[in-house]
């Protein structure tokens, strides 16, 4: 099949919605088998948000990042355009992506806190790339849900790209390395366990890698200001990912979609609670719930609430292959069945194939939810 476009088509181009930058480190790959295919790519800033140090640090990233043949849009001018991409890919659905594109997709960037994850606004996208059959068993309507498996992790398989971080870090060689990645807002463990952990500091490497929201909402100026006063070591770049799974020896975190990166990464990974999230999420008071996968994986990982069950589990006779299988099962389920380094080029033929409307059948059910939902909002 030969997926070239010819001069008589219409000028095929996909954008790539932005809120972070994090969210071009999940189109990343994706972008790149597009263009492999020759087909133009941008990336469109939201900048209708009220979020001014999301959006400066999105264009001081473009500023200080070379990105080959990729354009750079913002949100506002494409609308006044009132011109159409051929697609708009997205994390999730935001009212200003509606009549910006013929065909909306989306590409997942993570599988933490289901009640937002699972909303009923998936139903806006002509086709969603999931990770793996746990996802598409429980979004998929009218067919529209595609495994391809994680195109974030296509970096993952290919080392000698990644960056030394040493350098960046205050790193005694003779210790083991912690990596702490905790989430943002209610059901961030900072505050309860950022003085616990960093007396570990003693003890282990402790590296921070903070949530962007962390890191930029004013409304998390608080939890920002504990992670700079309990740690030496604090990554606030959403570029290093891979670099930092791959250099330590344990992952903690808490109710975060890290736990998933973590475990495809392979990482011995420790799930931080306390009894205030417990409450947070049997009350469902935030988007988590006990439904959701990042709870489920309390029943496979070891989960504690004190530092005492914490050094237990970091202890050298502490028994780590008893879950193996499960393990390998839930990274084939939850995270990728190819684990093979080829998701964005999946996801992009993916996307090249809905252009090009090989189903040729439209189901009106999907189209008319769409309208009920969306048009009459």
């Amino acid at each position: 099949m030969n997926l070239e476009q010819t001069k008589s088509e219409k000028l095929i181009k996909v954008g790539f919605f932005m809120e972070t930058t994090f969210h071009f480190y999940v189109y990343e790959n994706i972008i790149f088998h597009l263009q492999q295919q020759s087909i133009a790519c941008c990336l469109v800033i939201n900048n209708m948000m009220d979020e001014p140090k999301l959006i400066n640090d999105m264009l001081e990233f473009f500023r200080n990042t070379k990105l080959e043949n990729l354009s750079i849009e913002l949100l506002t001018s494409l609308r006044e355009s009132k011109s159409k991409l051929s697609v708009m890919v997205s994390p999730y659905f935001s009212v200003g992506l509606q009549s910006t594109a013929d065909y909306h997709v989306r590409a997942m960037y993570g599988l933490a806190k289901e009640g937002w994850n699972h909303a009923w606004w998936n139903i806006f996208y002509d086709i969603i790339l999931c990770y793996g059959d746990y996802t598409k068993e429980r979004l998929n309507v009218a067919d529209n849900c595609l495994v391809v498996g994680n195109p974030k992790f296509g970096k993952w398989y290919f080392p000698e790209r990644f960056k030394n971080i040493e350098g960046m870090l205050k790193i005694d060689n003779k210790k083991p390395v912690l990596l702490y990645a905790p989430t943002y807002g209610k059901l961030s463990s900072l505050d309860e366990w950022g003085k616990k952990l960093s007396h570990l500091q003693n003890f282990y490497n402790v590296i921070i890698k903070l949530h962007h929201g962390t890191t930029f909402r004013d409304t998390e100026k608080a939890q920002y200001k504990l992670a700079k006063s309990f740690f030496k070591n604090i990554i606030t770049q959403s570029d290093i990912t891979f670099e930092l799974l791959k250099f330590c020896d344990y992952v903690l975190t808490d109710n975060s979609g890290f736990i998933f990166d973590s475990i495809y990464a392979g990482k011995r990974t420790i799930l931080l609670t306390s009894a205030k999230i417990n409450n947070i999420i049997s009350l469902k008071e935030d988007y988590s719930n006990q439904q959701s996968a990042e709870f489920k994986m309390r029943d496979y990982l070891p989960v504690v609430e004190n530092i005492e069950s914490l050094r237990h589990c970091l202890a050298e006779e502490y028994d780590w292959s008893r879950n193996d299988k499960t393990i390998a099962e839930i990274r084939h389920h939850y995270c990728d069945p190819w684990q093979d380094g080829q998701a964005g080029y999946r996801a992009a033929n993916s996307i090249i194939n809905l252009i090009h409307n090989k189903k040729k059948i439209r189901n009106d059910i999907a189209t008319n939810l769409r309208t009920v939902i969306f048009e009459k909002r």
